[in-house]
């Protein structure tokens, strides 16, 4: 009866450790959100104007997702437009999406790790997105 006993604390003791783990990871995971950054530019400067930082999980998950569709246009795609990157979205320091004020069809993609820049189509939605983010 007593070594039961002992048995069932012990058994609820590692229970609890092992619940106790799964909970701290889990809390890892949380803090582990990607850094976005939206940031507006002086006309014609490198001079910030001002600075967002989205920390909301929807609107991260909404820039990952378009992160993984965004692609330069291929060579038969280009056409000759040269974007003032008025307003840059960082993702991780090493995702940029380029946006000029007013052209709502075409931004421009860099991708560090991939070594991948250049115009791509403007994902829906991403040009009033942004422009509401920084009112």
């Amino acid at each position: 009866m007593l070594k039961d006993r002992i048995v069932n604390i012990v058994g609820l003791v590692i229970l609890v450790f092992i619940v106790g783990l799964f909970i701290i990871g889990l809390k890892k995971e949380e803090n582990k959100l990607a850094k976005v950054n939206i940031v507006r530019y002086e006309y014609d400067t490198n001079d910030i104007a001002k600075k967002v930082k989205i920390d909301n999980k929807k609107d991260i998950k909404m820039i990952e997702d378009i992160i993984k569709d965004l692609k330069p246009l291929s060579g038969d795609e280009m056409v000759k437009l040269a974007l003032m990157q008025d307003i840059v979205i960082e993702y991780n320091n090493n995702i940029t999406i380029g946006i000029q004020e007013g052209i709502k069809g075409y931004c421009y993609y860099t991708n560090k790790d991939k070594n991948i820049s250049g115009l791509a189509r403007m994902p829906k939605g991403l040009y009033n997105w942004t422009i509401n983010k920084l009112k």
